[in-house]
């Protein structure tokens, strides 16, 4: 293993170590935090991939439409009780709460979107 490789592992070990010591409060917070970003870059790089071209929302309420995605799963996850199980335990029972709970926030999402009539 090179010096790099080793450094690198250290740090690894470190974050994970520092990580482990934190409140579930605060594990569940990074969470949130991270599912809100990834979900929001995740939308605005399928959109930007859909119209071939960096995707600018043109109206603001588009823009709150977008913004509402993630809102929406992170509520979801919570009745579900996703960020509690995740920080526990993660088993087969688990995986399928999160299809569940990814499923009604897209269901949820969707008729939002269709509701306010934006295409």
């Amino acid at each position: 293993m090179s010096e790099a490789e080793t450094i690198a592992r250290s740090q690894l070990i470190n974050l994970a170590t520092w990580l482990t010591g934190l409140g579930r409060y605060w594990k569940r917070g990074i969470l949130v935090v991270t599912d809100v970003t990834l979900l929001s870059l995740s939308m605005w790089l399928a959109l930007s991939l859909r119209y071939g071209k960096w995707f600018v929302t043109p109206t603001y309420e588009l823009g709150l439409l977008m913004a509402s995605a993630p809102l929406i799963a992170v509520i979801t996850f919570f009745y579900f009780g996703i960020y509690r199980v995740v920080t526990r335990f993660m088993g087969g029972r688990t995986l399928n709460k999160i299809a569940l709970a990814m499923t009604l926030s897209i269901l949820i999402w969707s008729l939002l979107v269709f509701m306010t009539g934006v295409s």
